[in-house]
């Protein structure tokens, strides 16, 4: 989404941060309220202040006519679906509204947001092992890693989830050497962003409160565009976690440090707890934290 603000090739719009999506994908996007359908911005559906609730088990996969359900599907539903909060009033996670600005993008470029990211953002940054769509993943030379959750105290397989109708939400599979290289381009605001682009994304929006990211983190906690932002030992952070039925992701990086960290799993939940405790270790031991002075990821 950055890419498209910060180009010319939609200045006939008025393309910004605060530009309602209404006005962008105007019969698709309908809140149950007349006035959260009127002034939801692009910023607020990236900084989870639109007063929609997670709904995660609201995306549905199958139409009544038998056909999959697809992106602008799920936008359409949200017309259907609660609201819990008054708009820009507390912190939701809700990935389906990541779910309506990947439409966004996809309806502005005409392009699947699969081939808009391999173009803009993968080819140039060479991140050659990155995937829109699980079955461009396994036919990849590659070999795709398998996914299990843990049941009747053992590890069993999980069959391969077909990831389209979550799109920007949580479709990339991936590598940490291919993320590394997004890691690198973060750290030293070089390409494809431009510097304002980055600025962008790290600027905190939305106030969060203190139980929301449980952590050693020494001061407030805010979510910028599709961050996590705070401070630890007096540095500044940026992380996020991912998760799907069978995987789970951790990225956490210090600019001020030049320091990015990532860690895949192959497990639901389990991962990303196992992943925090490993990135953290790896941090302290950076910053020389005495091991009596360090967080307890046990407790």
């Amino acid at each position: 989404m950055a890419l498209l603000i910060s180009s010319s090739n939609h200045s006939n719009l008025g393309l910004s941060w605060s530009t309602p999506i209404s006005s962008l994908i105007r019969d698709d996007f309908v809140l149950p309220d007349a006035y959260s359908t009127q002034h939801v911005t692009l910023e607020d559906a990236l900084s989870h202040r639109t007063g929609m609730p997670r709904h995660d088990f609201s995306y549905g996969g199958i139409k009544p006519d038998g056909t999959k359900r697809g992106v602008r599907d799920v936008v359409r539903s949200l017309r259907d679906l609660p609201l819990s909060a008054e708009l820009r009033t507390r912190f939701q996670y809700c990935n389906m509204m990541f779910v309506v600005v990947s439409h966004v993008v996809e309806t502005l470029t005409g392009m699947w947001l699969g081939d808009f990211l391999k173009e803009k953002i993968w080819e140039p940054l060479e991140m050659e092992s990155t995937y829109f769509s699980t079955s461009a993943a396994q036919a990849a030379p590659e070999p795709l890693a398998q996914g299990y959750v843990y049941h009747d105290e053992k590890y069993e397989p999980v069959p391969p989830m077909d990831l389209h109708i979550v799109s920007g939400a949580g479709s990339i599979i991936s590598n940490v050497l291919d993320y590394s290289k997004w890691i690198r381009a973060f750290l030293t605001t070089s390409g494809p962003l431009s510097a304002s682009d980055y600025a962008a994304l790290k600027s905190p929006r939305t106030l969060m409160p203190s139980d929301e990211l449980p952590g050693p983190y020494t001061g407030p906690l805010a979510y910028s565009l599709g961050w996590f932002t705070g401070t630890y030992q007096g540095y500044e952070f940026f992380q996020h976690s991912g998760g799907m039925e069978a995987f789970g992701a951790e990225v956490l990086i210090f600019p001020a440090l030049s320091y990015g960290l990532v860690s895949f799993g192959n497990t639901a939940s389990t991962s990303n707890a196992v992943e925090m405790k490993l990135l953290f270790h790896l941090l302290d031991e950076k910053l020389g934290i005495p091991h009596d002075k360090r967080w307890d990821w046990d407790k």
